[in-house]
């Protein structure tokens, strides 16, 4: 069979969706993965993003890639994604999304003219693959790499600062209406596009009528209990498996606190300096990713006992760690939850403010604010100590860790999709 992988350029929307593609290519199946990008490589250095990079990692691993010249109105409005929080950075993040909608369905309609594939899978918010799927009755499977969006009382819903169960019925159905707006409008851009009418959800519940995936354990998610049954928990892409299993950085018998800020969020120099100026006298090892902010990083003058890189392979690194200090990306969260690592959260915006509640529900880490450091820098220094010294929190992650033992998401994704395609042809002969 022939699949195509559609997904947007973004490091965490690709992750789950590569290791997959990897396990169908593996399989001798038919892949091709496609993504928005850019081929100019003058342009591509001046941008200098990961997202325009992507490509090189699919070649690298030899999956069939295909770039989608990018919408120009959708690469503009994206550049301001990172000046959002809270629930206005998921608003606007749903209208980048949403964005090249007719440029993209375009685009690939040209390209299945000449290769239609059999079935495709997709990042959930690449939304040209429900309008083309649609016209052209395509199977199409739904990947969830990030925080549900789905609506479910009590469960906080994405990019709202609230805990489980802390919102009154009243206060959810308010923001309940304001979701169906978004996803009211979306969905009517999309018909146009497709020039028919679509018949599911582009937001509020799992947008395939055929499988959703959700890449991650259910144990690790808020207990969910209206999910049809279409859809499957796999766990996530991370693999325990690491063949280089020499130490990034000694410890040297001393506890490793390793922060990071993602791909996106990692120009937050101020945030940074003020982390590491408020831990350093610590006795740990302290371990810096700084991304966009090692320029300025590299420049201070910190302890002996921090280290500042550009980046660092993160899942190594991981499997020496004691504590995570992390935007709460759900690749981070996913990597950490799968390792056993607690963590300290400083959520963004968006689905971080999900993933920190979602942690500190767990019980396997706690989110702070910059606030909270600006008030003290003992803040910072006593939830460190505090998770380090926790029974509990330790014995928790540690719990979490076992259930992800033996879990290969994207074999398990695999094998489902192939039995529900198998079980569709058959079906289909009768």
């Amino acid at each position: 069979m022939k699949y195509a992988f559609l997904a947007n350029a973004s490091v965490g929307h690709t992750n789950f969706m590569i290791s997959l593609a990897q396990k169908f290519i593996e399989k001798g199946e038919n892949v091709v993965f496609y993504l928005p990008g850019v081929k100019n490589k003058l342009i591509r250095k001046l941008l200098d993003s990961p997202s325009l990079f992507i490509d090189e990692k699919l070649n690298k691993l030899k999956i069939p890639c295909k770039i989608l010249k990018v919408s120009i109105s959708q690469f503009l409005l994206s550049s301001k994604i990172k000046t959002k929080r809270g629930l206005k950075e998921v608003i606007f993040a749903l209208k980048v999304f949403a964005k090249g909608g007719k440029h993209y369905t375009a685009v690939l309609e040209k390209e299945f003219n000449q290769n239609m594939p059999d079935c495709i899978i997709y990042d959930y918010t690449f939304f040209s693959a429900i309008s083309i799927s649609e016209k052209y009755k395509i199977p199409r499977i739904a990947v969830y790499h990030s925080g549900l969006p789905f609506v479910e009382y009590p469960i906080p819903p994405v990019g709202i600062k609230a805990k489980y169960n802390s919102l009154s019925l009243n206060e959810y159905n308010t923001i309940y209406k304001g979701f169906k707006q978004i996803d009211v409008s979306i969905k009517a851009d999309y018909q146009k596009i497709a020039n028919q009418k679509i018949n599911t959800d582009f937001l509020l519940s799992p947008n395939s009528n055929f499988l959703n995936i959700i890449s991650t354990i259910k144990e690790a998610e808020y207990p969910r209990t209206k999910l049809p049954d279409n859809v499957f928990f796999v766990g996530s892409g991370v693999s325990k498996k690491i063949k280089d299993r020499s130490n990034f950085i000694e410890k040297k018998g001393k506890k490793l606190i390793y922060i990071s800020f993602g791909t996106v969020f990692n120009n937050r120099s101020d945030l940074f300096i003020k982390i590491i100026k408020s831990i350093e006298i610590t006795d740990a090892i302290i371990l810096v990713s700084a991304g966009g902010s090692y320029n300025k990083l590299s420049k201070c003058s910190f302890n002996d006992n921090v280290h500042i890189e550009k980046f660092v392979p993160q899942q190594k690194v991981l499997q020496n760690t004691d504590l995570f200090i992390t935007h709460g990306g759900k690749n981070s969260i996913n990597e950490a939850l799968n390792i056993g690592v607690p963590m300290i959260l400083f959520p963004f915006g968006g689905e971080q403010e999900y993933n920190a509640n979602l942690i500190e529900y767990l019980g396997v880490g706690i989110r702070i604010t910059e606030k909270e450091i600006n008030k003290t820098t003992d803040r910072l220094g006593s939830l460190i100590e505090h998770i380090l010294t926790n029974n509990d929190i330790q014995s928790k992650s540690r719990y979490l860790s076992e259930l992800h033992e033996n879990k290969e998401g994207s074999l398990t994704a695999y094998k489902i999709i192939n039995d529900k395609l198998s079980r569709e042809h058959e079906a289909s002969l009768i």
